[in-house]
């Protein structure tokens, strides 16, 4: 299962970037992110992000990335209840239109409640380093008022 998401994440490239001419890094150079897919896969993972972008030349261009990684407490058999909280920093370099890279790191207290060997509570400092790779694309107009303006936009990783 693991070997599938590289091939479906270049069937989205192929379908979806490459047949645009649409710079798909254009827009406001402060945003922010909401993952919605990580709630429901893998599950519990909330990861609301503010993203700046350091600089642009043409299709080029590096955006900062400032966050939280929040998992409420869930059941894992094999420990007990489990939960963690980070702040996140981040660097997404985009290489070609929409294409890029991105590379995080998360720091903050994780918790485990009730541990099943035990029945002992711990808290821990955890540090966690991932890496991404992905397309953003624009999903269409443009809406707002007043110096508000919204840019739907897609961002499709795999890390």
């Amino acid at each position: 299962m693991k070997y599938l998401y590289p091939f479906v994440l270049g069937a989205v490239l192929a379908i979806f970037g490459f047949g645009s001419s649409q710079a798909q890094i254009s827009g406001p150079r402060w945003s922010a992110e909401f993952n919605v897919l990580w709630p429901i896969f893998p599950g519990n993972i909330y990861k609301p992000l503010a993203v700046y972008r350091l600089w642009q030349q043409e299709q080029l261009a590096g955006e900062l990335a400032v966050g939280l990684h929040i998992r409420p407490f869930e059941f894992r058999p094999e420990e007990g209840d489990f939960s963690n909280y980070a702040l996140t920093l981040g660097y997404r370099q985009y290489v070609w239109r929409g294409l890029h890279f991105e590379a995080y790191q998360a720091f903050g207290p994780g918790f485990n409640r009730n541990n099943v060997v035990n029945g002992a509570d711990y808290v821990s400092w955890d540090y966690e380093v991932g890496a991404f790779a992905g397309y953003r694309w624009w999903l269409g107009q443009s809406f707002g008022k007043n110096n508000t303006n919204f840019v739907p936009m897609c961002l499709c990783s795999m890390g």
